[in-house]
């Protein structure tokens, strides 16, 4: 339906502009942002349908490279696909452009790890998997763990199997229009007075 309505490169092209604000946005908006983002650019790449026109495309190709950090190098190379007049110099730009943030951000993570070698990383698994079978032994409750990883990308108010065939969005106006107040029913601004 969203498709049909071709308001998908709209929402994708505001989604991605407010990744690439300055403005410091908590992680947690951030993770939803980009979760959001890709559970709409990834059908759209993957059909062979033209959802979108190339001018939209390349709306959205700019607008990802302004927020560099958060797709990952497949998607931004399907995108790229998808705007036929690019020229290859252009293509090489955005493709160093997106190996320069995500060397930037592994190097990141290389200094803060734990793990330096295989034996670490060994024993890091072996703790993982202690910890998670003596909880799974110890809750009673209705309640068990799961894995946080599998949940960060996945949009609020979705399961992480879910796609874009399951989901309904309804923009009705009749609704929008029932909850409008006429102008001359302003908010009741009159003054309790306490009897002493």
């Amino acid at each position: 339906m969203i498709y049909e309505a071709k308001v998908v490169n709209e929402l994708l092209i505001n989604l991605l502009s407010r990744l690439s604000n300055s403005v410091i946005i908590p992680r947690f908006i951030e993770n939803q942002l980009v979760a959001w983002t890709k559970f709409f650019i990834e059908p759209c790449v993957q059909t062979e349908n033209d959802v979108m026109t190339p001018s939209d495309w390349s709306r959205i190709l700019n607008k990802m490279v302004a927020a560099t950090g958060y797709f990952d190098a497949p998607i931004v190379e399907a995108v790229m696909a998808k705007v036929p007049n690019l020229t290859e110099k252009r293509r090489r730009q955005v493709r160093r452009i997106m190996d320069i943030t995500l060397s930037e951000s592994l190097c990141a993570v290389d200094d803060s790890m734990s793990v330096r070698t295989l034996e670490d990383l060994q024993r890091l698994i072996r703790k993982d998997r202690d910890t998670a079978t003596s909880a799974k032994n110890a809750s009673t409750g209705i309640f068990s763990l799961c894995d946080s990883e599998e949940w960060c990308s996945v949009p609020l108010g979705l399961l992480p199997s879910a796609s874009v065939d399951t989901l309904s969005l309804v923009l009705d106006d009749d609704w929008f229009a029932a909850q409008k107040r006429p102008i001359s029913d302003g908010p009741d601004l009159s003054v309790i007075e306490e009897e002493q």
